[in-house]
């Protein structure tokens, strides 16, 4: 078997594959939330302007995307709920990553979203990815950390 990540556009399938292989951490983020699994992801899938899959031996072992619906001009919220099986591929997924990430942030001025202070894997992930963390907000009484990032544009002299 090859055990590489590829990543791919999700389809409606891949919520089903992986609704109930979550990481433990992503299902307590879920409910703390206030949405199960399937809910959480069916939600990610329907309402993104991009979603992908990340696939290990041709499965579903982690969804991520963006979302700009209900947001300002310009603003992404990103997402990612995944399963143990991609803490085995900590090389590949933080290049992945930082691959969609720098892509998004050409698009979008900001991407942001909250994380379960909970979820200390992600909170690492994030912060190796350069995210700044802000706010703690209270969601059904479970504090979650607003993170975000910018795009980077330099202010150019005008020659004037």
């Amino acid at each position: 078997m090859d055990n590489s990540v590829n990543i791919v556009p999700s389809d409606a399938g891949d919520v089903f594959e992986l609704k109930d292989n979550l990481r433990a951490e992503d299902i307590q983020e879920c409910q703390a939330g206030g949405f199960t699994p399937a809910q959480a992801l069916i939600n990610g899938f329907t309402q993104s302007d991009e979603c992908y899959s990340a696939k290990v031996n041709g499965k579903t072992e982690a969804m991520f995307g963006v979302c700009s619906q209900n947001q300002p001009e310009g603003i992404g919220v990103i997402w990612y709920l995944g399963s143990d099986e991609t803490m085995r591929h900590p090389i590949a997924m933080v290049r992945d990553s930082r691959k969609y990430i720098d892509g998004w942030l050409k698009k979008y001025k900001m991407l942001w979203n909250v994380v379960d202070e909970r979820n200390t894997t992600h909170i690492s992930w994030l912060k190796h990815l350069g995210f700044i963390f802000t706010t703690t907000v209270i969601v059904n009484g479970y504090r979650f950390i607003q993170f975000y990032k910018r795009s980077f544009t330099p202010d150019l002299p005008t020659g004037k």
